[in-house]
Order: structure tokens, then sequence, then C-alpha cells
């Protein structure tokens, strides 16, 4: 890692069922704090008093990091297709 770079522990790494020294996750990828784009139907706060609309939200989810390791998974698989 450089800079200030941190990992969020959620969920916690566990060990491999296979091989016990090694913990899992086996990937990971950025969920918290995404500049992701926004519908518009609702205000980026999520809430009904809010008004504003925009493009594009900061959000943290589990959610937000499936993007990035399907896109992971993509190259993975096209470069071992078997």
């Amino acid at each position: 890692m450089t800079g200030n770079t941190r990992v969020k522990v959620t969920p916690s790494p566990c060990p491999n069922s296979v091989t016990p020294d090694i913990l899992k996750p086996d990937v990971i990828a950025p969920g918290l704090n995404i500049l992701a784009a926004w519908s518009g139907n609702s205000g980026p706060t999520g809430m009904d008093e809010d008004k504003c609309r925009v493009n594009f939200n900061i959000i943290s989810d589990t959610s937000m990091s499936c993007p990035h390791v399907s896109g992971l998974a993509a190259l993975l698989k096209g470069a071992h297709p078997n």
C-alpha cells in the first residue's frame, strides 16, 4: 500500500478452508467513499426532504466494490480462459 491507503476490515479475514494459514478474502476491492453515478430520482442524502439533484454521489457500501471485483474477474478469465 502507498500513501494513506487503508483497508476497512469488514468482514474480517477468516481462515481458508483448504489451507488455514491463508487468510480470506482472496481479492479485496474499494467500497468506501466511491464516487459513483447517481440517478437523480432522489437527493444525494437519500432523504425525502432533500430537493438537491446531482449526477454523482459518494457512496460507501459493500455493493460498491462489486463492479471492481467483476472487472477483475473478467480480466482474469480473459487471460486464463481454462
